[in-house]
C-alpha cells in the first residue's frame, strides 16, 4: 500500500475484522500550536512525534487507530502556578467537556491515637504532574497506580503513606478503603479498571469458527476510548470549537484558543484501479489531545472502509488531505492529485507540493511571501552586482589601464531559472513541476541555439578551408608499413615507472630549458621544483594506463590492426621475451600472439587491447592491471595467472583455462567465456556484468563482493563454490550445478534458476525473491534467513532440507516436494502450496496466513504453533499431523 500525504498531516492505518467484515481503519493526525485560532496549515507531523512520545505514560501509544465508541478530550501535562501555592484549581474546557480538578501539594498521612488519621499540610508547589500515580487509588482500586486506597487488611497494617495530589473539587480524599473515583485528565491504560470493564466480548466456539482472529461480534469499541468517562461525549467535534486551559500551561495561567478549523479527508484506491476510481473514506474528529508543556495539540480524524483482504493487501494506495471547514474541494481534484502522485513520471515533481493536499494560503499571506521573496532576490542580485563591480575596479587598478571612452560597466544578468525560494525549501513546500517545465524549456532553447551556432560555425570553417586550400584532398589512409612502424615504436617505449621507478631524471631538452630559465632568473627553478616536475612526469605514463584500464572498450585501437602489423608486433614481443626484456606497462595493443609461450611473463599493466591470444600459454603470468579489453583468449592457458585488477571487458575466452587464477578486482563486463575453466579461481571484487559463462566450470572458486548481474551461465558448474556478498541479480543459471555451494548474503533477485542443482548447499541471508526456481533440486540444502518472496518453485525438490526463518511469502511451491523438510519459523504468507508432497515436513511456528494448501499431502507433518489463519486446506491430507501447540524447538 502506497501512502500519499501532506507533510503537515500524519496518517496511521490498521486492518481488522469485525462482524464478518474485513475493514481498514484510518486515523489522520493533525498537530496544531496551542493558543492560536483558525489556521491555514497544521504543524509538520514528523517533527511532533519526538516532542510528544516522551510525554506519554510508559507503555501508552499516541494512537491505536481502531474506532472509538464516543468522542473524547484528553490532556497530558502538569498543573502550573506562577508562585508556589499549596493548592490550585485547574480547568479543561473544550466542546462539551468542561472539567475542573483540585491539585494539592505533597502531603503525607500518619495513624495516631486521636485523631485516627492525621494529614499533613500540603507543601507549596509551582508544578505538579497530572498523572494517575498522583491520583487516588492503589491495589484493588479502579486506578491501581494511585495512592491512599487501602483495603481492609492493608488499612490495619499501614501506619503512614502519601496522599493524592489530584482530587475532584468538593470531594476531599482521605486514606482508607472508600472507593472514591480517581481524578485526572490523562488517558487511562488498560490496567485501569474503568477501561477493563469495557473489554467486553465473547470469545467462544462461535468466535473461533466465524470471527477469529478478529474481534468478537459483541465487542464494545468503548475499550478504545482512553479518557475518563467525564471527558467523553456522544458524537464528534467540528474541529473549530474554542478551548480553555486554566492553570495547565507553564507560561500562561489562562490559555484560550480555538481548534484550527480544519477537517481531514481520506481516499482509498483499490488494486487494479486507476486514480479516477478512488473512493472517499468518511472521517470524523473524535479525539482532541492537549500537550500544554509542549505547546502542541492533536486532532485525530478517524474512519474506516471495508476491504476484501484481512491485511488490506487489496488496497493500492491511501491518501489523506485536509482543508478548511466549509471549503471542501471536489472529489475530482483529489483523484487528479492521486494520479499525479502515483505516476512514476510525475510523482517526484509533486512530492513537495503541499498545496495539493492542504488548504491554499490566504491572499494576504501569499502577497506577503511574494514581496519577501522579491526583496530577497533583489538583495542577492545587488550582492552579485557589487561583487562584479569590485572585481572590475580591481582589474583597472592593478592593470594600470584606463577604461576606454564610452565604457559601460557590465551588468549581472538575473539567473535564467529562479530556484526554490529559501523559505519554501525550509518548510519543505514547493512545486517542482513548474520548475521542471521551466528548466526543460530553457534546455530546449539552449539546445536549439547551440545547434544553430554549431552549424553556422562549421559552415564558416568549411568555407574558410575551401578558400585557403582550394586544391586540398582528404588524407590518404596510412599504409601497412606505416602502421607497423607506429605500433613497434609504441611498443618500444618502456614503462620506466614500473621497471625503474627510482629513476626520476628529466628529459634532456626539458633540463636544458630549465637551466636557461634558472640562468636568466636565479632561484626561479630550484632543486625542489625540478624534483616536483620530474615526479609529475614520472606519473604521467601510469595515469595514461589507468585511463585505458578504466574503459570497458578499447580507447586507442578502435579496430583491429592489419594482419601484417599484428604479426610483426607479435614476433617482436616473442623476441623480447626470449631476450629477457621486461614488457610490463608496454603498449602491445592488437598484437598477434596466437599460441605464443608467455608462461611466467611479467605483463603487469601491459596494454593488450584487441590482442589475439588464442591458444597462448600464460600459465603463471603476471597480468595484474593489464588491459585486455576485446582481447581474444579462446583456448588460452592462464592457470595460476595473476589477473588482479585486469580489465577483460568484452574479451572472448571460450574454453580458456583460468584454473586457480586470481582475478581479484578485475573487470569482465560483457565478456564471453563459454565453457571456460575457472576451478579454484579467486574472484573477489570481480565486476562481471552480463558475462557469458555458459557451460563454464567454476568449481571450488571463491568470490566476495563480486557482481555477476545479468550473467548468462546456463549449464555452468559451481560445485563447492563460496560466495560472500555476491550480486547475481537477473543471472541466467538454468541447469547450473551448485552442489555443496556456500552462499552468504548473496543476491539472486529475478534470477533464472530452473532445474538448477543445490543438494547439500548452504545459503545464509541469500535473497532469491522473484527468481525462477522451477524444478530446482534443493534436496538436503540448508537455507537460513533467506528471502524467496514471490519466487517460483513449482515442482522443486526441497526434501530433507532445512529452510529455517526464511521468507517464502507469495511464492509458488505448487507440486513441490517438501518431504521431511524443516521449514520452522518461515513465512508462507499467501504462498501457493497446492499439491505439495509434504509428508513429515516441519512447519513449527511457520506463518502460513492465507496460504493455499489445497490437495496437499501433509501426513505426519508438524503443524504445531503454525499460524494458518485464512489458509486453504481444502482436499489436503493431514492424517497423523502433529499439532501440539505446546511444542518447542529442541
Amino acid at each position: 500500500m502506497k501512502i500519499v500525504k501532506p507533510l503537515t498531516l500524519g496518517v496511521l492505518d490498521r486492518p481488522y475484522r469485525y462482524r464478518g467484515t474485513h475493514r481498514l481503519a484510518v486515523a489522520a493526525l493533525g498537530f496544531f500550536p496551542l493558543g492560536a485560532g483558525a489556521l491555514d496549515r497544521l504543524l509538520a507531523d514528523n517533527l511532533q512525534w519526538a516532542k510528544l512520545v516522551p510525554a506519554l505514560p510508559a507503555g501508552l501509544a499516541l494512537e491505536h487507530i481502531l474506532p472509538k465508541a464516543r468522542g473524547e478530550v484528553l490532556l497530558s501535562g502538569s498543573a502550573h502556578a506562577a508562585e508556589a501555592v499549596p493548592a490550585l484549581c485547574v480547568r479543561l474546557h473544550c466542546g462539551p467537556v468542561d472539567k475542573c480538578l483540585q491539585v494539592i501539594g505533597e502531603r503525607a498521612w500518619t495513624r495516631r491515637l486521636w485523631p485516627a488519621v492525621c494529614v499533613e499540610a500540603p507543601a507549596p508547589f509551582k508544578e505538579m504532574p497530572l498523572t494517575w500515580e498522583r491520583a487516588y487509588g492503589g491495589a484493588g482500586h479502579d486506578n491501581p497506580q494511585g495512592r491512599a486506597f487501602l483495603p481492609r487488611l492493608a488499612w490495619l497494617r499501614a501506619r503512614a503513606g502519601a496522599m493524592p495530589n489530584i482530587e475532584y473539587p468538593g470531594l476531599p480524599v482521605m486514606p482508607g478503603r472508600r472507593r472514591l473515583p480517581a481524578a485526572g485528565f490523562a488517558p487511562q491504560a488498560l490496567l485501569h479498571a474503568e477501561q477493563a470493564r469495557r473489554a467486553s466480548g465473547t470469545y467462544d466456539k462461535r468466535w473461533l469458527a466465524e470471527d477469529f482472529p478478529g474481534l468478537p461480534r459483541d465487542f464494545d469499541c468503548g475499550l478504545f476510548n482512553r479518557a475518563p468517562a467525564d471527558q467523553q461525549f456522544a458524537g464528534a467535534l467540528r474541529g473549530d470549537e474554542p478551548y480553555t486551559l486554566e492553570g495547565l500551561h507553564p507560561r500562561h495561567a489562562l490559555l484560550r484558543g480555538q481548534l484550527p478549523g480544519l477537517r481531514a479527508r481520506a481516499f482509498l484506491l483499490r488494486e487494479g484501479q486507476g486514480a479516477e476510481a478512488a473512493e472517499e473514506i468518511a472521517l470524523a474528529c473524535d479525539t482532541v489531545w492537549f500537550f500544554p508543556d509542549q505547546d502542541v495539540g492533536l486532532l485525530v480524524f478517524r474512519g474506516e472502509a471495508p476491504v476484501h483482504d484481512s491485511d488490506a493487501l487489496d488496497v493500492q494506495a491511501l491518501m489523506v488531505a485536509y482543508e478548511k471547514i466549509g471549503e471542501a474541494r471536489p472529489l475530482a481534484h483529489y483523484r487528479d492529485v492521486l494520479g499525479l502522485r502515483l505516476d512514476p513520471a510525475t510523482a517526484p515533481l509533486h512530492a513537495f507540493n503541499e498545496a495539493q493536499l492542504a488548504p491554499p494560503r490566504s491572499a494576504g499571506e501569499i502577497a506577503a511571501r511574494m514581496a519577501q521573496r522579491e526583496a530577497e532576490a533583489a538583495a542577492r542580485q545587488a550582492e552579485r552586482q557589487q561583487l562584479l563591480d569590485e572585481q572590475m575596479a580591481d582589474f583597472w587598478t592593478h592593470s594600470g589601464l584606463m577604461p576606454p571612452a564610452g565604457y559601460t560597466p557590465p551588468r549581472v544578468e538575473p539567473p535564467p531559472l529562479a530556484g526554490i525560494p529559501p523559505d519554501a525549501l525550509a518548510e519543505g513546500e514547493f512545486d517542482l513541476a513548474e520548475l521542471h517545465a521551466q528548466a526543460t524549456a530553457l534546455a530546449e532553447q539552449a539546445r536549439a541555439e547551440g545547434e544553430a551556432r554549431l552549424a553556422a560555425e562549421q559552415e564558416r570553417l568549411r568555407q574558410t578551408l575551401r578558400e585557403q586550400f582550394p586544391d586540398a584532398q582528404p588524407p590518404a589512409a596510412p599504409t601497412v608499413e606505416a602502421v607497423t612502424a607506429r605500433v613497434l615504436d609504441q611498443a618500444r617505449e618502456e614503462a620506466t615507472d614500473l621497471v625503474a621507478p627510482q629513476d626520476l631524471k628529466l628529459p634532456a631538452e626539458l633540463a636544458e630549458a630549465l637551466d636557461r630559465a634558472e640562468a636568466a632568473q636565479p632561484g626561479s627553478v630550484g632543486a625542489e621544483q625540478r624534483a616536483q616536475i620530474a615526479r609529475s612526469l614520472a606519473t604521467a605514463p601510469s595515469l595514461k594506463r589507468a585511463a585505458r584500464a578504466a574503459a570497458l572498450t578499447p580507447t586507442t585501437l578502435p579496430a583491429e590492426l592489419p594482419a601484417a602489423a599484428a604479426r610483426a608486433l607479435g614476433r617482436q614481443v616473442v623476441q623480447w621475451l626470449s631476450e629477457g626484456t621486461v614488457l610490463a606497462g608496454r603498449d602491445l595493443a592488437g598484437a598477434d600472439l596466437r599460441d605464443a609461450d608467455l608462461r611466467g611473463a611479467d605483463l603487469r599493466e601491459t596494454q593488450l587491447e584487441r590482442a589475439d591470444l588464442r591458444g597462448a600459454r600464460l600459465d603463471g603470468a603476471n597480468l595484474a592491471g593489464a588491459v585486455l579489453t576485446a582481447a581474444r583468449l579462446d583456448g588460452a592457458w592462464l592457470a595460476g595467472a595473476c589477473l588482479d585488477g585486469a580489465n577483460l571487458s568484452g574479451s572472448s575466452a571460450a574454453g580458456a583455462d583460468f584454473g586457480a587464477a586470481s582475478l581479484r578486482g578485475a573487470k569482465a563486463v560483457d565478456a564471453v567465456w563459454r565453457e571456460a575453466k575457472l576451478a579454484g579461481a579467486l574472484l573477489d571484487d570481480l565486476l562481471a556484468l552480463r558475462i557469458d559463462l555458459s557451460a563454464a566450470c567454476l568449481d571450488d572458486s571463491r568470490a566476495a563482493r563480486a557482481v555477476f548481474a545479468g550473467m548468462r551461465a546456463p549449464a555452468s558448474r559451481w560445485r563447492q563454490v563460496h560466495w560472500e556478498q555476491v550480486v547475481a541479480q537477473g543471472a541466467q543459471l538454468g541447469g547450473a550445478d551448485f552442489s555443496g555451494a556456500r552462499l552468504s548474503r548473496a543476491v539472486l533477485l529475478d534470477a533464472a534458476l530452473a532445474a538448477s542443482q543445490w543438494p547439500g548447499a548452504e545459503l545464509a541471508g541469500v535473497y532469491g525473491g522473484q527468481a525462477d526456481w522451477q524444478g530446482a533440486n534443493l534436496r538436503g540444502a540448508r537455507l537460513r534467513r533467506c528471502g524467496l518472496r514471490g519466487a517460483t518453485l513449482r515442482g522443486a525438490d526441497l526434501g530433507g532440507g532445512v529452510f529455517a526463518q526464511s521468507d517464502f511469502g507469495e511464492a509458488d511451491l505448487s507440486d513441490a516436494c517438501l518431504e521431511g523438510a524443516r521449514l520452522y519459523r518461515s513465512l508462507f504468507l499467501k504462498s501457493r502450496l497446492r499439491r505439495v508432497r509434504g509428508a513429515r515436513a516441519d512447519f513449527f511456528q511457520a506463518m502460513c496466513r492465507k496460504a493455499d494448501f489445497s490437495q496437499a499431502m501433509l501426513s505426519q507433518a508438524v503443524l504445531a504453533q503454525m499460524d494458518a489463519s485464512e489458509a486453504d486446506f481444502s482436499g489436503a491430507a493431514r492424517s497423523g499431523a502433529f499439532i501440539d501447540q505446546q511444542a518447542r524447538l529442541p
